[in-house]
């Protein structure tokens, strides 16, 4: 037998098998000679409930698909029913960028030294004069005429620095030991709070700023941070004495202390401006002008390394001023905010005291910058013999290269060896 012949036989087995079942089923099957009606007729009454069940159960098969097929047909529009799923590409970040995420509100957060609060408190406790004042105390040896004087000995730094502006002079005999540029305008950035020390010292008696306070409030920080000037860390309604205020106005290089002290003598820092290129014209300066008293940035607001060097100096002839310029750390007076006081340190000290030695000393000094003025740095070293030079710098790329200037170039040009 071949395999054609197989597989006939089993679709013969397979096919009787189907046919003497289905006459079972329906009592059809032969007993004998005999099957009658009646067995026929009561097999159909048996199963006519079922047969009706099943047509039932496939009438709702056919709905059901028939629903199923149109529905499929209304979410796909014509024309797209052969059409593959569309794949969309991953899009990905550049390396180190970071996704873009809905902004926090912080309206509602809790105020902050960084984040004031913008309902300044408008009394303070001590009244500001709401007039300029426009005499300063005379004193005693008034240094009304400063100008360090260029003789033949005075060298040009040239490109032995990275500042673009300097100047180094012998306080003693008041004489320019070496320049760059000394005479070309330029912003002063911070270094304008070595004027504002001065022009405070001048009109508050010195027993005043240890007995006086004027209140720190919103209405002078709010703008300061907006600015992102640097502060020395007063806070909202805190009475601060003026002798901290003078403080905070140089060593930290706090912008809320000036415009306080400018509030406190003038009634605003404009009107402050106006004694401060007052004090310039009494000191000779030309090439000097003032917009405000901290040293933001303004077209109308630069000096050059010269007059800056005579700003310097005349500050160093005051008692008050020596001692806030060449002070280190210094702490602040208790308030209820500041319970132990507000430890300020100097950034122009930090940075150049480092590299004292035994043959030069820096002991004074102002640091300063804004994006136009770039690195400043106005210092006052001594040197083993007892001499005293200032030098200023401007425009340099780093605050490194600015301290790098005035330690390589004093040492260079003022320390014997």
């Amino acid at each position: 037998m071949n395999k054609n012949d197989n597989l006939h036989s089993s679709h013969a087995d397979i096919s009787g098998s189907a046919e003497r079942g289905m006459r079972e089923i329906h009592g059809l099957k032969r007993h004998g000679s005999g099957g009658t009606g009646k067995s026929t007729q009561g097999a159909w009454l048996l199963l006519a409930p079922l047969n009706v069940f099943c047509v039932l159960v496939a009438a709702l098969a056919v709905i059901g698909i028939s629903s199923m097929a149109r529905n499929a047909g209304a979410a796909i529009p014509d024309g797209e029913h052969t059409k593959p799923p569309q794949v969309t590409e991953e899009v990905t970040l550049p390396v180190g960028a970071e996704p873009v995420t809905d902004p926090v509100d912080t309206s509602a957060q809790t105020p902050t030294t960084d984040n004031p609060v913008t309902d300044p408190v408008t009394e303070p406790a001590t009244e500001p004069v709401t007039e300029p004042v426009t005499e300063a105390p005379k004193e005693e040896g008034f240094p009304y005429n400063l100008h360090p004087e260029y003789d033949i000995s005075s060298g040009l730094l040239g490109t032995s620095i990275v500042s673009d502006y300097a100047i180094i002079v012998d306080m003693a005999e008041n004489r320019v030991v070496a320049s760059r540029n000394s005479g070309v305008k330029m912003y002063p950035a911070s270094m304008t709070k070595v004027m504002t020390l001065y022009v405070a010292a001048l009109y508050i008696p010195e027993s005043e700023l240890y007995s006086k306070t004027y209140r720190m409030t919103n209405e002078i920080i709010n703008p300061l941070y907006l600015a992102n000037a640097t502060r020395a860390g007063f806070v909202d309604s805190e009475d601060v004495l003026l002798i901290d205020y003078m403080y905070g106005t140089i060593l930290p290089s706090g912008a809320d202390s000036t415009v306080a002290l400018s509030n406190y003598i003038a009634g605003s820092e404009e009107g402050f401006a106006e004694l401060m290129n007052k004090t310039a014209k009494e000191l000779g300066l030309k090439n000097t002008h003032f917009t405000n008293s901290t040293g933001l940035h303004d077209p109308n607001h630069y000096t050059t390394a010269y007059d800056m060097s005579v700003i310097v100096n005349a500050a160093m002839q005051n008692e008050v001023c020596r001692k806030v310029l060449s002070t280190l750390s210094y702490t602040t007076h208790s308030t209820p905010q500041h319970p132990e006081g507000i430890t300020l340190y100097s950034t122009a000290l930090v940075r150049l005291s480092p590299y004292n030695t035994s043959k030069l000393e820096f002991f004074a000094g102002k640091t300063g910058f804004t994006d136009e003025a770039r690195q400043c740095l106005a210092s006052v070293s001594r040197t083993v013999d007892g001499k005293e030079y200032i030098m200023v710098t401007g425009h340099a790329v780093t605050k490194y290269n600015a301290v790098d200037d005035a330690v390589n170039s004093i040492t260079r040009l003022c320390v014997k060896n």
